[in-house]
């Protein structure tokens, strides 16, 4: 399978980050984009993971995790960027019939990561 292919029937894997945070009134259940990862392929494949919207301030960081399944035209190249990923799906330049959709989305899992 080339990895610059989506899997059978244009399904793809991304994983989306987000670090929690907190409503002006104090309640930490609010939740600020991070980046999204992909697409993840037991073949091999690439993240890209450079656009990272807000870094964490300390040595490691929480961050919650959710998978997104995502169907696309089988012929079309991954996206280079989260940005290009958003774009793809939602921007208004994109033709209706060219969008990706977002078919499934996990649970949400908490990871820690560590920073140098």
């Amino acid at each position: 399978m080339d990895r610059h292919r989506p899997y059978r029937n244009g399904f793809e894997l991304y994983a989306l980050l987000t670090r929690q945070v907190f409503d002006m009134t104090g309640n930490p259940d609010q939740e600020a984009y991070m980046t999204v990862l992909g697409p993840l392929s037991k073949t091999g494949g690439r993240l890209f993971s450079n656009d990272v919207e807000a870094k964490p301030a300390t040595g490691s960081e929480r961050l919650r995790g959710r998978l997104l399944e995502v169907q696309r035209r089988p012929k079309e190249r991954p996206p280079d960027s989260a940005r290009e990923f958003w774009k793809e799906l939602f921007g208004t330049d994109t033709p209706d019939h060219e969008r990706g959709r977002i078919v499934r989305i996990s649970r949400p899992f908490e990871i820690e990561v560590k920073l140098p």
